[in-house]
């Protein structure tokens, strides 16, 4: 028998665009409320509305850093290939992760556009445009909205 340990200590995710997005919300106001956020290649579940609440916040602060970035960056400058999604990471996101908001401006001989780094615990979106910034704020504020009031 073979011992192992290994663990994913943070993601780093560049996005462009309107970012495909999928959210869904079980046992809503009970102990085992818990929202599911696909979010291209991520896979992130949340259980505190306050959490929820503290993301969307902080995406929305982040609104006049990322005022600056193109509404839609051109792909082939963003180093980024397109295809179709598929999970990549997946990450139970809890507890009272750090937060920040950090512009970063392209660097000269290096495959980096100029992008706001918004980070969140573990998971960092080097956010290269405006589109992207509005579809992951959206999507917090959803999550945020089905934890405290689910759909009907």
């Amino acid at each position: 028998m073979s011992l192992h340990a290994s663990e994913i200590t943070s993601a780093v995710v560049r996005v462009a665009g309107e970012i495909p997005v999928d959210i869904t919300a079980f046992h809503v106001g009970t102990p085992e409320q818990e929202a599911v956020l696909r979010m291209g290649e991520l896979l992130i579940y949340v259980r505190s509305a306050a959490l929820a609440e503290r993301v969307a916040q902080l995406w929305r602060q982040a609104r006049p850093v990322c005022a600056a970035l193109p509404h839609v960056a051109g792909t082939s400058r963003l180093h980024l290939p397109v295809r179709v999604s598929l999970v990549g990471v997946i990450f139970r996101l809890g507890g009272e992760p750090a937060c920040t908001v950090v512009s970063v401006p392209a660097r000269p001989g290096v495959a980096q556009p100029t992008h706001v780094r918004i980070q969140v615990g573990p998971l960092v979106w080097e956010v290269c445009d405006r589109a992207a910034w509005h579809t992951i704020t959206k999507a917090w504020t959803t999550v945020h909205r089905h934890l405290i009031d689910p759909p009907r």
